[in-house]
């Protein structure tokens, strides 16, 4: 008896394993493609000059014309900035949504900043040093946010999107493009200069243009000569070794 109830089970039981091994086959998570050879994201040249350009929500909310000057926020945002680079030396210009300038300097391994309606340098913390790529707030671009390519303005681009869920892929023009601009960040890096094109991080757009690079290496404006000149001198004189004074014999 116990023979034919298993052998009359096993009819019933076949629909039921092909469903679950079906079902286990569905939840495997897509795996992510490979991103092309080479490196994600290159580092600026050691002479050269780009603009970043940043977009903000309210900005592009069309329904809503007045929301992207009515907050008091947007006293503090930031609207481009002007990057040129020879080598070690190093000038950010920041301008403000109101029009507000600021000069950063980066030489060498210091960082010297002049705020806007101030007429006075200082010395930057090590916190905002000048990144290694010169790129600021990319270092979550990796292999594993590769989720694949694009074209964006006319260009291949390779397209990073760490948060994006495993069943996001990328095929054919920009189907998806709704789904990308969902996601918290996304990054559009050029697959042939491997510059960053445009980089879109909670909300806020930030467009890259570079320009032609300069050909001369940077020199610090006057004022900031005449305060690297006094350092120095300060450095200097702290630096020498102190003679020992003998009296009479």
């Amino acid at each position: 008896m116990k023979i034919r109830l298993i052998t009359r089970s096993v009819p019933f039981l076949l629909p039921i394993v092909m469903l679950f091994c079906a079902t286990r086959a569905d939840a495997q998570p897509a795996t992510r493609p490979e991103p092309p050879a080479g490196p994600l994201l290159a580092p600026a040249p050691d002479f050269s000059q780009w603009v970043v350009t940043f977009s903000y929500p309210g900005e592009r909310d069309q329904s809503t014309p007045s929301s992207a000057s009515a907050p008091s926020i947007t006293e503090t945002r930031t609207r481009t900035i002007t990057t040129t680079k020879t080598k070690d030396i190093v000038h950010e210009e920041t301008i403000g949504v109101r029009g507000e300038k600021r000069d950063d300097w980066h030489i060498g391994l210091n960082q010297y900043a002049k705020l806007p309606s101030s007429n006075t340098w200082f010395l930057g913390q090590p916190d905002v040093k000048f990144p290694a790529s010169g790129f600021r707030d990319l270092d979550w671009i990796t292999t594993e946010g590769y989720i694949g390519t694009v074209k964006l303005g006319g260009r291949p681009c390779l397209v990073f999107a760490p948060d994006a869920p495993p069943s996001l892929g990328l095929s054919g023009a920009t189907p998806q493009a709704k789904d990308l601009e969902a996601l918290p960040r996304v990054a559009y890096i050029d697959a042939e200069s491997r510059l960053p094109v445009q980089v879109q991080e909670n909300g806020t757009i930030r467009f890259f243009r570079f320009n032609s690079p300069p050909t001369d290496m940077l020199t610090p404006p006057p004022d900031l000569e005449q305060e690297l000149k006094k350092a120095k001198e300060i450095q200097d004189r702290f630096s020498r070794p102190m003679q020992q004074t003998y009296g009479p014999q």
